[in-house]
């Protein structure tokens, strides 16, 4: 079990018990009582009430004045958190076993009543999110990484091919429907995102001689990184059938429709996202007309030679 998992179980456990002792909790969890002094004292710092008492007798004990109450859950809270947990699962994230843990605990506190209620909204809702056929073997590792702070050695297999990368991670975030892990690679001596499901291998460096990377959070790396990309605007018509065709994809937000069906449309995006926009808008062929950005022209235009070129040899 990670440290990270040992410490919500141990919270779940701290609420069950009067009185306890350091070696009690050590033989529950099966480990030393030096590490279960540690996390007694990592829980303390993140504000969990805890008493100690020396002497023959002595132990910890639960403030239990500050012991939360049980959340009382109405059936559309209930079904919107179960939901969540099912997405999470179907794009094969980090705490699979644990969101099983933390569905069937949440079940148990619902009388039958509520449970059939939640049954029946859960009949006429739902959120199709295709899950990926990628197997990211590695999230766990990644993420115990950036908590620990902790440094791999990967093999990665990138577009240009294998390589083994030495990283500092910082998280994980989830993009269309793959999993991606923002780290410091010392090959590139600068922030990447790597796609878990592209790891190899992994193993930790114990003992990394050299300075650690500045720490940063995924979403403020997000963040920073939306707001200094460099922006190109798009401007195209579309016909009525581009409309439609384009509609279902998240792209499609961006069409402003005219009272004929045909569509318009007007918007900036990152200079990094010319090929996922520009074979999207290759598929529609003749029913979108692209004005500008100069840079989405030119890329449609290479990918449609080569498709030229392909079909034009014998086969």
């Amino acid at each position: 079990m990670s440290r990270t998992a040992r410490l919500l179980e141990l919270l779940i456990s701290l609420n069950t018990k009067h009185r306890f002792t350091v070696q009690e909790l050590a033989d529950e969890f099966l480990v030393s009582r030096r590490t279960m002094l540690r996390d007694l004292q990592l829980l303390s710092e993140m504000g969990v009430p805890l008493f100690s008492s020396p002497g023959p007798n002595g132990g910890y004990t639960l403030i239990r004045e500050q012991k939360l109450p049980p959340i009382s859950l109405t059936v559309e809270e209930a079904t919107g958190l179960l939901l969540s947990y099912e997405i999470l699962e179907q794009h094969d994230g980090p705490f699979q076993s644990e969101n099983m843990s933390t569905l069937t605990k949440i079940r148990a506190t619902m009388s039958v009543e509520m449970l059939q209620n939640v049954a029946q909204l859960k009949e006429r809702l739902a959120i199709d999110s295709p899950p990926r056929s990628f197997k990211n073997h590695y999230l766990k590792e990644l993420l115990n990484a950036s908590l620990e702070k902790k440094h791999q050695e990967i093999e990665y297999d990138s577009r240009s091919g294998l390589s083994v990368r030495i990283i500092f991670p910082f998280g994980l975030f989830i993009s269309n429907g793959l999993w991606y892990c923002l780290a410091f690679c010392y090959k590139r001596k600068s922030n990447v995102t790597f796609r878990v499901d592209r790891i190899i291998s992994i193993k930790e460096i114990e003992k990394f001689i050299g300075p650690s990377p500045k720490d940063v959070t995924v979403d403020k790396w997000l963040k920073q990184t939306h707001e200094t990309s460099r922006k190109l605007r798009i401007k195209a018509q579309l016909t009525k059938l581009g409309c439609k065709i384009l509609d279902p994809h998240p792209i499609g937000e961006w069409i402003q429709v005219s009272s004929d069906g045909s569509g318009i449309i007007e918007e900036k995006i990152k200079e990094e996202d010319i090929p996922f926009v520009g074979r999207m808008f290759l598929s529609l062929g003749s029913e979108i007309v692209i004005e500008e950005p100069v840079e989405l022209i030119d890329f449609i235009k290479r990918e449609a030679i080569k498709l030229i070129q392909y079909y034009s040899k014998e086969h």
